[in-house]
């Protein structure tokens, strides 16, 4: 009798003395920052140039689902895959999904990963980010900037009278290094969200480099709503042959010429692949019927 009293009580011992087991914490999901947009797209996306005077680097990302509270996002940066990636910046999870590298030099390759940081500091396991050249491409980016444009002439044809036919100059400046091809932009306003109306591709020609005092050292392209060959014989306006015009907003755009009304306009360079730069905004007035 006793024998059978004391079994049940060992084991209530027993049970009591377990300590509770948690599962293990997952931690948040890794981040994809968003890739790099073709120059041709109307919408700047992912890794980028940041378009104005200085030179910064900016990249965007989606926010992530993670089962935990997400406190905030970091920023890690390398100048080859191969080298040890050091903390760089963080952006709080209230915050937009965006970050913005300002200590960068030009013709220098950076790579770049974002980890997500619960409240609990868990945070993305940045070793499945390395584990093959897929995974590599998804959550590891990389940009290289490229020189500026120096110099925009305002697009007047005598005064301050600007056609609607404006012709945009641009000077490259004295850089040793030249771009495979000019992207130019046309926007309506406003300055600090422009809407894209018109891009126009131009190969480099071996002009718009040197002195920009020296009309032979500047570039230009004249305003036209359709692309023209080498090939095609032009007219006085298109002033330019080889011109691209990748992208057109026909319903704010719906004829030859543009409309008397407030534009803006920049030059971005193209070196390579994820190795461009983008000038500054310049806004200018259409002010004549022809």
């Amino acid at each position: 009798m006793r024998l059978k009293i004391l079994i049940p009580a060992c084991l209530f011992l027993i049970f009591i003395a377990c300590p509770t087991v948690d599962p293990p914490e997952v931690p948040p999901p890794g981040v994809k920052i968003i890739p790099f947009s073709s120059q041709t797209a109307a919408l700047d996306r992912g890794i980028r140039p940041k378009e104005g005077t200085q030179n910064v680097i900016v990249m965007e990302w989606d926010e992530v689902e993670t089962q935990s509270v997400l406190d905030r996002y970091d920023v890690y940066r390398s100048r080859s895959l191969d080298s040890v990636f050091t903390f760089w910046g963080s952006v709080l999870v209230d915050d937009p999904t965006m970050f913005e590298d300002t200590r960068v030099n030009l013709d220098t390759t950076y790579y770049y990963f974002v980890v997500a940081v619960d409240s609990k500091e868990n945070m993305s396991d940045t070793s499945k980010y390395f584990e093959n050249s897929d995974s590599i491409a998804a959550y590891v980016q990389s940009f290289r900037l490229g020189p500026k444009v120096k110099s925009l002439a305002f697009p007047t044809i005598s005064d301050d009278t600007v056609s609607t036919k404006p012709r945009f100059t641009w000077c490259l400046g004295q850089e040793t290094r030249v771009p495979i091809k000019y992207v130019v932009r046309l926007a309506l306003p406003p300055f600090e969200n422009p809407i894209p109306i018109w891009i126009a591709e131009l190969p480099y020609l071996g002009f718009g480099g040197g002195n920009c005092d020296d009309p032979a050292s500047q570039e230009y392209a004249t305003f036209h709503n359709a692309s023209y060959p080498a090939s095609e014989v032009i007219d006085s306006l298109r002033a330019r042959t080889n011109v691209t015009v990748s992208f057109i907003d026909n319903v704010r755009l719906p004829g030859p010429r543009l409309s008397k009304t407030n534009y803006l306009w920049r030059v971005d360079c193209v070196y390579g692949t994820r190795f461009e730069s983008r000038g500054g905004w310049m806004p200018f007035l259409v002010n004549a019927d022809y």
